[in-house]
């Protein structure tokens, strides 16, 4: 159920996780009518309990390149302390780059919000998959791209070594930006959730 701080557009992209959720209401609040926030306008004293699952992407437009800007102490813990200003090739697997970069380029140039929920790979192995929720979010001082993405993780608490009878799934939702005051549907359907924010 939807509380009176929520924007409705969460309940379209189907994002059921609470701390997604606050997060996004946080987004729309920062909007304040604008295509998206900057990044200079998040303030970490109004979110506390949920820097931990917070990341950053800083967008490079040509050619499409994605570079850390910041990763909260779980998502550390959990992905294998990522270093600052790492591209996202040096980070992430190579099967799972494609992907990632596809569903980043989607809010970055769209620009659009995105939720993606399924399977991620966890450590510095990847021998280990759990169920995750994503939300992600543009972040820039125009309205035709972003400059950064700001996301949030939730995983489940309980990873699994070689779990090899959870099916490889998983689902995207993106709304595009298509007004300074609203969001559309573009897109929803199935896609294969392959790798971790």
């Amino acid at each position: 159920m939807r509380s009176d701080s929520e924007p409705e557009w969460l309940d379209r992209l189907g994002v059921e996780q609470p701390t997604l959720r606050r997060l996004g209401g946080y987004w729309q609040r920062l909007r304040a009518g604008r295509a998206m926030p900057r990044r200079d306008e998040l303030e970490p004293w109004a979110i506390p309990d949920l820097l931990p699952h917070l990341w950053i992407w800083r967008v490079q437009a040509e050619p499409p390149t994605f570079f850390l800007r910041l990763a909260g102490g779980r998502i550390n813990r959990l992905l294998g302390d990522w270093r600052r200003g790492s591209e996202l090739g040096e980070v992430v697997p190579a099967h799972a780059q494609a992907p990632l970069r596809a569903r980043y380029g989607r809010v970055a140039f769209g620009p659009a919000v995105l939720r993606a929920r399924g399977y991620a790979l966890l450590g510095r192995e990847y021998g280990v998959r759990v169920r995750a929720e994503r939300l992600l979010l543009p972040l820039g001082g125009g309205a035709d791209a972003a400059e950064d993405i700001l996301g949030i993780t939730w995983y489940e608490d309980l990873p699994r070594r070689g779990a090899t009878d959870i099916p490889d799934g998983g689902d995207e939702s993106v709304l595009a930006l298509d007004t300074l005051d609203s969001l559309s549907v573009i897109g929803d359907g199935p896609s294969r959730v392959v790798a971790r924010s």
